[in-house]
This record gives structure tokens, C-alpha cells and sequence, in this order.
């Protein structure tokens, strides 16, 4: 992509473009305050997709299988699977999020992020947010079993 291009996609404030699409989950249902900040101030908006119509959400869909690789329906103790701290969920994110979206033209979500918001991309890199090498994904149910070893006493 040309200078120009990158210039004009980094120029536009990705943060004002966020969306919430959602069921009509009980965790959902105050949407209030998910729009708005204490403040009053807009945050951004919340659109219900209609019951059984995952084809809505299809983004969001294809995104909920690659956790699933990690952390499997069937396993309701997720700390079985090594989820038991920040660290061990920024390791799944890392992988989850480093994982190439044929949909994006084989971007990752992280590569779309650091092209389109530096600044939000260096933000995440400095609480431990990064894209990882290809050969280091793992989007299994192992992903986190060795960290799980180290850290658990």
C-alpha cells in the first residue's frame, strides 16, 4: 500500500469505529453503560443481533472457535487447562490474536492493529499484547499446560 494510503487508513481515529454486536445474553442487557462512560460521554454503539442468527456476527463467530481450540466447551474448569492468572489468559490472547484471518487477507488481528493504530499497538505491546512468530501458535488445549507447570505450585 502506498505512504499516502497507510497515511490516510492511520489518520482515521479506529477507536470512534468500534461496535458491540451481541446476543441478547443477560450480561448484555444493560447496554446503557456499555454506550456510554461514567461520564455521560458516548462510547460506541450496541447492536443485538437477532436470536439463532450467528451469520450476524460472523467476525465474531470465527473468532469464538479459535478460543475454543484453546479452552473447549466440553472443559467447564478452565484452570485444568491453565488459565490461572492474567499471564496465562495474555498467552492465549497472544495466540488467538496471532493467528492469520483469511478474511483479512492473511493478516493477522495484531498486523491489522499495528498498521491501522501504532499508538494502540504499542499500548498492548506494553501490557504483554504482541503478535508472535508463526512456528510459536498454538491455538490447542495445550497452549498453556506448560505454563501452568511453571507457575503453579
Amino acid at each position: 500500500m502506498s505512504s499516502s494510503g497507510r497515511t490516510l487508513l492511520s489518520g482515521n481515529n479506529v477507536l470512534t469505529r468500534i461496535r458491540v454486536k451481541t446476543d441478547r445474553g443477560s450480561e448484555f442487557t444493560d447496554a446503557e453503560h456499555l454506550e456510554h462512560r461514567p461520564d455521560g460521554s458516548f462510547r460506541c454503539p450496541v447492536f443485538y443481533c437477532d436470536p439463532m442468527r450467528s451469520n450476524q456476527k460472523g467476525s465474531l463467530e470465527n473468532k469464538h472457535h479459535e478460543v475454543r481450540y484453546i479452552f473447549p466447551k466440553s472443559e467447564k474448569d478452565l484452570r485444568k487447562l491453565g488459565l490461572i492468572d492474567q499471564d496465562s489468559l495474555r498467552i492465549a490472547v497472544n495466540n488467538i490474536n496471532s493467528y492469520v484471518l483469511k478474511d483479512k487477507h492473511g493478516k493477522t488481528p495484531y498486523e491489522i492493529v499495528q498498521f491501522a493504530a501504532p499508538d494502540l499497538y504499542e499500548a498492548l505491546k506494553q501490557h504483554g499484547y504482541h503478535q508472535l512468530d508463526k512456528n510459536q501458535i498454538n491455538l490447542t488445549k495445550h497452549c498453556l499446560l506448560d505454563y501452568k507447570k511453571k507457575h503453579q505450585k
